[in-house]
């Protein structure tokens, strides 16, 4: 079964270390078709969210998908789709830029007494998803679990997490979504 990989790139005051997103597809099969349905999950897994995020932000899931080899840990070949945008839509005051969302993925999956798991920060937030204790608000938590639901639950595409220490990919059972906003103090490619 294909991998496929979806980046998301970020611009604007919230775009912390470079602003990159990264998400990994098992679907059927590689081709553009499939590519483009995964670029537009994860559009609309941003677009579900825009409420949250600073409209001081951009974001584009790239139009170039890459077929990755797990046991590699390469790029092997690559499609081209139409690329896919968007801002986010609070007009409110942006939290610190190192503040971010969280979400994490939970596996079934145990590797060495560890379970299998990735994290996505969500750039951005505003004052107005903050509560007085500085803890997210529940309309924003609520927000991310509705969308990571639609997200593990897409039929056609399966969601993978890279595990680059075991060489593996495993889809995601849950997205949990933190009680506290998470610091985020750079990105990787």
């Amino acid at each position: 079964m294909p991998v496929l990989r979806v980046r998301t790139t970020w611009t604007g005051s919230g775009a912390v270390g470079g602003g990159l997103t990264t998400s990994y597809f098992f679907p059927a099969t590689a081709d553009a078709t499939t590519a483009q349905a995964c670029v537009d999950a994860i559009r609309d897994w941003w677009t579900s969210l825009n409420p949250g995020i600073s409209n001081a932000n951009a974001w584009v899931v790239q139009g170039i998908v890459a077929v990755w080899s797990a046991a590699a840990q390469e790029v092997t070949s690559e499609i081209a789709v139409a690329s896919r945008s968007g801002t986010g839509s609070s007009t409110g005051s942006m939290l610190p830029p190192a503040t971010q969302g969280l979400i994490t993925w939970r596996t079934t999956q145990f590797v060495n007494g560890r379970r299998v798991q990735g994290h996505w920060f969500i750039p951005g937030p505003t004052e107005e998803e903050s509560s007085s204790v500085g803890a997210p608000m529940s309309a924003y938590t609520s927000r991310i679990s509705t969308a990571a639901a639609v997200l593990t639950g897409l039929t056609s595409l399966s969601m993978g997490i890279n595990s680059r220490r075991n060489l593996q990919f495993v889809s995601p059972v849950t997205g949990s979504v933190g009680t506290k906003f998470a610091v985020l103090r750079s990105r990787r490619d």
